[in-house]
């Protein structure tokens, strides 16, 4: 089960990812126009008060499946904002390897975007741990 702290800690490390690499395209990339990823920035920062204020909430009757939809929610928030303004879904914009699964037609793409993709029974699964590793701007 989602608890709490995992939520709040999943939400920082996402979307703060996604910050910190819009922070260094801009750095890297004063001399263009910055309006998209100021508007992306702030689509961050939107869905990260959404989401907390979910895990905040109080009324909850069935707290397991609450915590399960907002990592959901999580989830897809992230993949819709990395979707919009990086069309590119086989290359993964965070600036560090994940640990990561592939199944199906995505196997020999390892590194590609994280998604939420449904597995089907019988799919072959690779697992990859070279994000324990944590080999830093190594793409």
């Amino acid at each position: 089960m989602a608890s709490i702290k995992n939520l709040k800690k999943d939400l920082n490390n996402i979307i703060g990812e996604i910050i910190q690499n819009i922070n260094l395209w801009e750095l890297e990339n004063s001399d263009k126009d910055l309006v998209k990823s100021e508007k992306l920035m702030d689509q961050c920062f939107d869905a990260f008060d959404e989401i907390i204020s979910k895990i905040h909430q109080k009324d909850v009757k069935n707290k397991k499946a609450h915590y399960n939809s907002i990592s959901l929610d999580l989830t897809k928030k992230a993949s819709e904002l990395l979707n919009k303004y990086y069309p590119n879904s086989r290359m993964s914009p965070n600036i560090h390897f994940l640990q990561i699964m592939a199944s199906g037609d995505h196997m020999p793409l390892t590194h590609h975007r994280a998604s939420n993709k449904i597995l089907k029974y019988g799919d072959p699964v690779f697992i990859c741990f070279c994000g324990m590793t944590n080999f830093h701007r190594f793409k």
